[in-house]
């Protein structure tokens, strides 16, 4: 087809109005170069695009289709990141219509669905990220992995629009290891992480979680895309006298995007009904559109397969039409077909492992009908997990149920049987097995066992909450015990410089805050009772700082751990306080009545009864330890709490060793008193001054430095904190001991 404008040019350079004998006429003129136009206003295919191909300047309406990821520089410069695109040329300029098709390197990203990409900024506040997933009703996983800030203060918004306002704040973060889902209200451009701290390093774990939603969306993008499209460059059919045209195609399939446009029709009234037949009977059709004066193009994604298209002329059997009939079959176009059916596989095989695990967590009964034995194949017979059987019925007047576990076809290992109806037997699994065989040694009439699944291993999900010192808000020992325990959430309110014990015992001249920061140590403004309050403030929700938000909305949120870790920055206890540590839990009372029972005699004498909280000095480790996790179990009953002891670090300007070791004491003595379990840093960490202590000679050329250490194999760079190396250490014993000693108290 050539060039619109040189035709016009050619037409108009022949048909003139002069009298020199040259064909004339101004009307005629404009009829031929109405048609041209007329022509041209529709969309001609040139062909798929890559980004070095160049379309000219065609002035007739054209379309390319693109996949290959680039800059398009002849197209406007438009770029292209893992998407099908057609782009047109309709109003002079090329626009980029997205087709809401996957490419195959998208797709493969999207199977990979449970992996995540981690995202990280280096000396910059802020981290952007594009992505075509961000769709309504998508589920995002975002989890703050490192930061190199001391304190962690990450806003994140979601932007739908072009201008600055237009975004969505969808959370913060305040603690590394914080993890949160967050389903998405509408479609957005792309996120921003923003660091309100300061421009320290940090990195985000970020995971797309709705694969089958996002299968569906294409679906539904296409629909809503492809009838906007104007295609011409499909075959054109004619007919003459006859009141219907029958167009026959193989490509008149169920999910096939469907183009008609009349081009032509002699008769001056349009009136044609399309009709696709689905079958052979005269009944078996779907009316899918019409032609007349205001429309005259029909474009549908077909919903089924259909054996041919008729198209009708309502009004005589005189008058000639044309249309012009065009089908793209979309997965070709997109070579997708593979992939979109193979992942729907996989989302079908995933939701029906699910239901099976499901079923099997409520039990699953097998019924034995006249025979003696069953062997039940079970994929669950691994391990470490424990298999809860129970019979419910035996058609038999003696019961005696034998239990075979078979981790060959003849090898097995015989477990307690079933003698009654009722009894149920918890059966641990010490090694893998292919198969479970019940046999009945009385007879054969039949009987009904069901069998439940529990896991028993470390694949427990923790939601962890840390109160601590510079340690935790630093973070290297809480990223260790994260690369050993399955934290879903965590919650880390730890502050630089933050104290075990209140520095004074009057608390209405020196109160708590609920704002404590390392820059106001003074009074009791820097305890650990001040993230208590803070806690507590940030549970309600009603008063939070621009940089907030509420935590733990529901029961489901709450910790099930919880780790008290301090202890750095405070001394040890004198004798006169350690001598104290009992009284804070207990006190004697005297001259009250008491009673040994309900039944018993009332007297008049001494008791011993808990000490109430307000009378507690929490200016010793005791009290201090008792009134913090008093009101966590308050907050959080069915936690498990933990307790850190002083680390075997520290300035070396006074006495390391021996304050380390004297406060570790008596932290033990008060985590027993509290029945906390103690993560034991300074005994089991694995962290001395062995090999880590200051370098020097102590002369003026060669001073001791007692807050730096360049030993290659020392745990902390300045002698107080922990470096990558001794953070592994101490969080991966943390983890050993959660592991070790985590009660699921939440579900006894």
């Amino acid at each position: 087809m050539g060039n619109y404008e040189q035709l016009k040019q050619a037409i108009s350079d022949v048909i003139k109005t002069n009298g020199n004998q040259e064909i004339t006429g101004a009307i005629m003129q404009n009829a031929l170069l109405s048609i041209i136009s007329t022509v041209g206003s529709n969309a001609t295919f040139a062909g798929i695009a890559t980004p070095e191909t160049n379309p000219g300047t065609p002035d007739q309406n054209v379309f390319y289709i693109a996949s290959e990821n680039g800059q398009y520089v002849n197209f406007d410069s438009v770029v292209l990141y893992n998407e099908v695109a057609i782009f047109t040329n309709k109003n002079g300029n090329w626009v980029k219509n997205n087709t809401g098709l996957g490419t195959k390197q998208e797709l493969s990203v999207l199977s990979s669905k449970t992996v995540g990409e981690e995202y990280s900024k280096n000396g910059f506040r802020k981290i952007e990220i594009y992505s075509d997933f961000l769709k309504k009703d998508s589920e995002i996983r975002i989890k703050i992995i490192s930061c190199d800030s001391e304190s962690v203060n990450i806003g994140s918004f979601a932007f739908y629009g072009e201008g600055k306002s237009d975004y969505d704040n969808i959370g913060g973060y305040t603690s590394l290891g914080q993890t949160k889902v967050v389903k998405l209200q509408k479609d957005y451009k792309f996120l921003r992480f923003y660091n309100n701290i300061d421009d320290s390093d940090f990195s985000i774990l970020f995971e797309i979680d709705s694969l089958s939603l996002k299968v569906e969306r294409n679906q539904d993008d296409i629909k809503k895309l492809l009838p906007t499209i104007q295609l011409s460059s499909g075959e054109i059919y004619t007919q003459t006298y006859r009141r219907q045209l029958e167009i026959v195609s193989d490509f008149l399939k169920k999910g096939n995007f469907l183009n008609l446009s009349l081009i032509y029709a002699k008769s001056s009234t349009i009136n044609f009904g399309v009709f696709a037949f689905y079958g052979d009977g005269s009944g078996d059709y779907d009316m899918i559109g019409s032609f007349n004066s205001n429309k005259t193009q029909i474009s549908k994604v077909l919903d089924k397969d259909y054996k041919r298209i008729t198209i009708y002329n309502n009004i005589d059997d005189y008058e000639e039409f044309s249309v012009n009939f065009h089908v793209i079959n979309l997965k070709i176009i997109g070579n997708h077909e593979t992939e979109i059916a193979d992942i729907n596989t996989e989302i079908a095989d995933i939701n029906t492992e699910i239901a099976d695990i499901n079923a099997f967590i409520k039990g699953v009964e097998y019924e034995v009908i006249n025979a003696k034995k069953i062997d039940i194949p079970l994929s669950y017979l691994k391990q470490g997990n424990t298999l809860i059987v129970d019979l419910l019925e035996c058609k038999s007047s003696s019961v005696n149920i034998a239990c075979f576990l078979f981790y060959s076809d003849s090898e097995y290992d015989k477990v307690q049987g079933l003698g009654k109806i009722g009894q149920k037997n918890y059966i641990n699994l010490n090694r893998d097995y292919k198969f479970i065989r019940f046999y009945n040694n009385v007879d054969s009439l039949g009987y009904t066992v069901r069998i439940k699944y529990e896991h028993q291993s470390e694949e427990t999900e923790f939601k962890a909450l840390i109160l601590g010192n510079s340690y935790s808000q630093g973070g290297n020992w809480v990223r260790g015990m994260q690369e050993w325990l399955n934290i879903k959430s965590l919650v880390n309110l730890g502050v630089s410089s933050a104290t075990v014990r209140d520095k004074y015992q009057d608390r209405i001249t020196y109160p708590y805050t609920s704002r404590p920061v390392s820059t106001n140590n003074s009074g009791n403004l820097n305890t650990l009772a001040c993230q208590v309050e803070k806690l507590k403030r940030l549970m309600q929700g009603t008063d939070l700082d621009p940089d907030e938000v509420q935590i733990y909305t529901s029961k489901s949120e709450y910790p099930n751990i919880i780790i008290i870790e301090g202890g750095m920055n405070d001394t040890y206890d004198n004798e006169e306080k350690e001598q104290t540590y009992f009284s804070q839990f207990e006190k004697k009372v005297d001259n009250v009545y008491i009673k040994q029972n309900s039944t018993s005699k009332l007297t008049q004498g001494s008791c011993y009864i808990k000490t109430p909280i307000e009378e507690t000095d929490r200016t010793c480790f005791a009290g201090a330890y008792r009134y913090i996790v008093e009101e966590l179990l308050n907050i959080f009953p069915k936690a498990q709490i933990f307790i850190t002891t002083a680390s075997g670090l520290g300035y070396w300007n006074n006495s390391v060793v021996e304050r380390r070791y004297r406060t570790a004491e008596q932290q033990r003595k008060c985590a027993n008193l509290c029945a906390a379990n103690i993560i034991d840093w300074s005994a089991d960490g694995q962290i001395s001054a062995i090999l880590t202590h200051p370098q020097g000679s102590g002369t003026e050329d060669d001073p001791y430095i007692w807050a730096k250490c360049t030993l290659p194999n020392a745990d902390s760079s300045d002698l107080m904190h922990p470096n990558v190396k001794g953070g592994k250490k101490y969080g991966h014993l943390a983890a050993l001991v959660i592991k070790q000693r985590f009660l699921d108290i939440e579900n006894m």
